[in-house]
């Protein structure tokens, strides 16, 4: 997962440093574009589900296809009560031996895909992403083309920022690199 830090308040560039990607556990990180209030939220909410759900005995949390169902569902259920979350959320993590990447959006339309964008990156680094993605690239390859389209992504939108948060989710765990 590749996010840049920049939040706005409208127009105005606000926050230089916001952390968009959070760990909330080793197989789980979640990643927004949109309003930074309900994405703290949504955090919130989350970080609790995954406490509540841990084992001790066994230690395992709540897995990444768990989580995405969950904000789905919440997503869905804000939007019928007129009271939407304005954010986008990416879900990444690895699960039963291999990655998982879906989107829930504002209104709670789920898909998982093997490249996701959000935002402006919908339009800009999508095409890039899903040219050259590989499904067996290694570290470097993957993160030299989320570089590759996070640079269009700058070059293109104006509401963007050159500092950006790389997530890594392998089978050890969950890494959340700060920008």
């Amino acid at each position: 997962v590749y996010t840049d830090t920049l939040a706005s308040y409208g127009n105005m560039s606000r926050f230089m440093n916001f952390q968009r990607a959070v760990k909330v556990n080793e197989q789980v990180v979640i990643a927004a574009q949109g309003d930074l209030s309900d994405f703290q939220e949504i955090i919130k909410k989350a970080e609790s589900l995954s406490t509540e759900h841990y084992s001790d005995a066994t230690g395992k949390s709540i897995s990444p296809r768990e989580m995405y169902c969950y904000l789905g569902r919440m997503l869905y259920n804000r939007r019928n009560k007129f009271d939407p979350l304005w954010n986008n959320i990416v879900v990444a993590g690895h699960q039963d031996g291999k990655g998982f990447l879906g989107v829930v959006d504002l209104v709670g339309t789920c898909y998982e895909e093997d490249v996701v964008a959000t935002g402006m990156g919908l339009y800009f680094a999508i095409t890039i992403l899903r040219k050259d993605y590989k499904p067996d690239m290694t570290l470097e390859e993957a993160t030299t083309l989320l570089k590759k389209a996070a640079l269009v992504q700058y070059y293109r939108d104006k509401s963007t920022i050159d500092q950006w948060q790389l997530s890594v989710i392998t089978g050890e765990g969950a890494t959340v690199h700060p920008a």
